[in-house]
């Protein structure tokens, strides 16, 4: 019970801080939406960004929205077929729809707490796949240890092609003081480095007392790892890892890629902006709140800005992009991994099924 209650009481956490860094991120926006109006010469009435919002969603063509949604499935896919490379090096034989409804599942759930869907991933496939947890804690580190290094090759790759574009970009970020409308802007920074703050505070705390439980499940974390990088030299095909990792992650930037032709002021914008754009959303998730909620936002409309799109229009598109990718794939795809997932092992039994 007491457990249960520390789970809830930390989604609500992390949702109050996704929720606040939104809603910083609306006041800003809508300050400057309104200022728009009067230049304008737009009635008050007339100049509502909630109204613009909802007007945009609907505009939108469901054809690409469904283009996405099946792309972010894909997408689970490359990553359960990797995970599965993993655990076969291990020596286990899990099924692919058991490592594709726990990756989904997984994602499902960093919705409610930020991380722990690496968790929920590998308690999911222990139990269906009845392999030790621990053994699949290691697989789960390695596979994003994977990401974080395609990560920083993708973001050193666009950094070296847009180069220019990029650095004129964050030299006015820097310089935000000179705007007139930089008090919400300026407020999202300092939650930020607050957050950081907090952070470094808690790491240090933890480090000082050795015999607390978080410093044991630290070390125990260390060990997975560890076991987890050896399992990658005993890959049959390592080459085939590669390219679901190259897979993963290609698919990622198409559904970013996708939003673009289904909103009109973003229309225009070729491969090359998407790619920007991409790499600037995908640093919003390194914040710790559900599914980078507010970040994700802010970090879209700094790069949709370097192509003349205005911020509302950002806004908007950065809206789109999250609620099909995050609520509508992630929690659709998320509830029905719940409920299929006993359905298809209901005759499954791993230990005779091996071979």
């Amino acid at each position: 019970m007491k457990k249960n209650l520390t789970n809830v009481l930390k989604a609500l956490g992390f949702m109050a801080i996704g929720m606040t860094i939104l809603f910083l991120l609306y006041q800003s926006q809508n300050k400057a939406f309104q200022a728009q109006c009067v230049t304008d010469g737009i009635s008050k009435e007339n100049c509502s960004l909630i109204k613009k919002l909802l007007d945009d969603f609907r505009q939108t063509n469901p054809f690409w929205i469904i283009l996405i949604v099946i792309t972010t499935l894909l997408s689970h896919l490359a990553r359960a077929l990797r995970w599965n490379q993993l655990i076969e090096s291990l020596g286990e034989k899990p099924r692919i729809i058991n490592g594709l409804f726990s990756v989904i599942i997984g994602f499902f759930a960093n919705l409610g707490i930020p991380r722990i869907g690496e968790i929920v991933r590998a308690t999911t496939m222990a139990k269906y796949e009845n392999i030790p947890t621990e053994k699949l804690f290691g697989t789960v580190v390695v596979d994003r240890i994977v990401d974080m290094i395609t990560f920083i090759i993708l973001v050193g790759v666009t950094f070296f092609l847009e180069f220019d574009t990029i650095s004129t970009k964050l030299g006015e970020l820097m310089a935000t003081n000179q705007s007139k409308n930089t008090a919400a802007p300026s407020n999202l920074w300092y939650l930020l480095v607050g957050l950081c703050i907090i952070g470094v505070a808690l790491i240090i705390f933890y480090i000082k007392r050795p015999e607390n439980l978080m410093v044991k499940k630290v070390k125990g974390l260390v060990t997975g790892v560890l076991e987890g990088i050896a399992t990658i030299s005993k890959l049959e095909r390592p080459w085939l890892f590669l390219f679901y990792t190259v897979a993963v992650w290609f698919l990622y930037y198409i559904m970013l890629y996708l939003c673009i032709p289904a909103f009109g002021p973003t229309r225009h914008l070729g491969m090359q902006a998407a790619l920007i754009v991409f790499v600037f959303g995908a640093f919003g998730f390194l914040v710790p709140s559900p599914g980078g909620m507010g970040t994700y936002h802010w970090l879209i409309i700094q790069a949709l800005t370097l192509f003349g799109i205005q911020a509302a229009d950002g806004f908007s598109f950065a809206n789109i992009a999250y609620f099909t990718g995050q609520i509508i794939s992630n929690v659709g795809f998320g509830l029905l991994a719940l409920i299929l997932l006993p359905i298809v092992n209901k005759n499954y039994h791993p230990n005779t099924n091996k071979s």
